[in-house]
């Protein structure tokens, strides 16, 4: 079931945990199920296709019994904080109508999508015990930092805090106890790095 779905290529790219999927779902356990939205062009038509291939996804592991949590991510934090993209006004008017739409989208296809705002997660305390664990294995153990700069675009490797988005990224995946990241293809660049060195400091997978 999982596989065929999962194999349709108009749908998917490329997924390459289909088994560990298989393995969580036949284990029993809840699942949580996660998506981060990014602020770049094109947004609506990507939380359309991502939203709903969440939802389709949902229903079926609910059909086998599987108890699972679906969250969108609003990534305000990350683009005003982090990458320093935009104006925090601007990003709060996007935040509001990103919402909007998402809710907007539940009520119409009957999805069970919730959503979080990175800059809430991020002022929590176990979100900054994540992050404190990351930097600290990042200064101790020079293999883990040099996986993790494989996770960040060239052009901004140089930047002093250049490691702040892939380990907040992976500390937003750890807070959020998340079983499966959706995504669009371009996140493969941090997401296969982050599969190597996420297990070194006990974080999920």
């Amino acid at each position: 079931m999982i596989t065929n779905y999962l194999s349709q290529k108009d749908l998917v790219q490329n997924i390459a945990t289909v088994k560990e999927l298989e393995d969580k779902v036949r284990s029993g356990k809840p699942l949580n199920m996660m998506m981060g939205q990014t602020f770049d062009a094109g947004q609506p038509v990507d939380m359309m296709k991502y939203a709903l291939f969440m939802m389709n996804l949902s229903d079926m592991l609910q059909d086998k019994g599987v108890d699972i949590t679906n969250n969108w991510l609003i990534a305000d934090h990350f683009i005003v904080d982090i990458n320093q993209d935009q104006a925090a006004a601007e990003a709060k008017k996007q935040v509001k109508q990103r919402v909007s739409y998402l809710r907007r989208l539940n009520e119409v296809y009957d999805g069970n999508i919730g959503f979080v705002l990175s800059s809430e997660l991020s002022s929590r305390s176990d979100y900054k015990e994540n992050l404190e664990i990351l930097f600290a294995e990042a200064d101790r153990n020079p293999r883990f930092k040099e996986l993790v700069m494989e996770a960040i675009p060239q052009d901004r490797r140089d930047n002093p805090s250049a490691l702040r988005y892939p380990f907040e990224e992976l500390a937003t995946i750890q807070t959020m106890d998340t079983d499966v990241k959706v995504g669009p293809p371009y996140e493969a660049l941090y997401d296969e790095p982050a599969r190597e060195f996420a297990p070194i400091v006990g974080f999920n997978k």
